[in-house]
């Protein structure tokens, strides 16, 4: 059966994003074994960092982002051993935000930039023993955070991803949206991809001893992915 993560794009680290993941674009090669995704999240481990070696903040470089970042989650709602938690991640975009002070801007006013800064909440909740949903909101911005709170549009598309898990007989079902997700081309760099929907069936080998999975996956709107997909 045809694998699912190369139907649907397989993981690898990086800091662009708060959740330190981006996808591959479906087909591409897998990526290097540093560079795949240890199965703890961002804000796992950030929490780690903060709670017990009391780092204030956790540094990245993202070139996009101006140069270095100052990651660190800022609200918690509920417990990871709870059937429902929630984090809220914020970032600074501390070089670019330097860089603007040493070419004449106020420090004050670029602390205040609201394109200095992003947020990223995320969200996991265990319905049953057997179905369990996870979703990620995240804001490039803050000038997202105030158009959705005065119930504007926002002239960035904010990005979210939402994921459902059902355990089945010797079998997990995972089904996926993902608005304006963003995919990595070897040819094509970083693309966002206005809208996905993906869903795999995998046995479960420490069951059955066979591992297997199969998957689906479609651009629901491919206006800016036409070329990368090739579809029409």
């Amino acid at each position: 059966l045809l694998n699912a993560q190369a139907v649907r794009g397989q993981e690898e680290t990086s800091p662009s994003s708060l959740g330190a993941v981006v996808r591959r674009v479906p087909g591409e090669p897998s990526p290097l074994p540093q560079k795949q995704p240890s199965g703890i999240s961002r804000s796992e481990q950030l929490l780690g960092l903060q709670r017990y070696l009391n780092f204030p903040f956790v540094p990245a470089y993202v070139g996009k982002d101006g140069g270095v970042v100052l990651d660190r989650v800022v609200h918690t709602l509920g417990s990871r051993g709870s059937s429902w938690w929630a984090t809220i991640t914020a970032r600074l975009r501390a070089q670019r935000a330097w860089f603007q002070h040493k070419e004449g801007k106020s420090r004050k006013n670029s602390l205040v930039d609201p394109k200095n800064y992003a947020l990223s909440v995320q969200t996991n909740s265990r319905v049953s023993r057997l179905l369990s949903v996870c979703a990620n909101l995240e804001f490039d911005d803050f000038n997202q955070v105030v158009s959705l709170a005065n119930g504007r549009e926002s002239e960035v598309p904010l990005r979210m991803q939402a994921e459902l898990k059902q355990k089945l007989p010797m079998h997990q079902l995972t089904a996926e949206a993902v608005l304006h997700g963003r995919y990595r081309s070897s040819n094509e760099g970083t693309v966002a991809i206005p809208r996905v929907l993906s869903a795999d069936i995998a046995s479960d080998s420490r069951r059955s001893g066979l591992r297997y999975q199969a998957g689906v996956f479609q651009v629901v709107s491919n206006k800016d992915a036409k070329d990368i997909f090739d579809q029409d």
